[in-house]
């Protein structure tokens, strides 16, 4: 038997957040877990989270997987 490990990335940011960074962020963040040999990657979906902004789930995890 063999455990996998996985990570979680965050991605809700506060209201005055850069999302342009923040996102390049999360490419960092899913190359690098890619690169340290992670097998998952997860991301949160949330409707409400004034004032907070909160990145789509699914075109993110879309962008996301072609860089894991």
């Amino acid at each position: 038997m063999v455990m996998e490990v996985g990570i979680f990335l965050g991605t809700q940011h506060p209201a005055d957040a850069d999302m342009g960074q923040a996102f390049d962020n999360h490419l960092t963040q899913t190359r690098t877990a890619r690169d340290a040999g992670f097998d998952a990657l997860w991301i949160a979906q949330h409707y409400l989270t004034y004032p907070d902004q909160f990145l789509q789930t699914t075109p993110v995890l879309a962008r996301l997987a072609a860089e894991a």
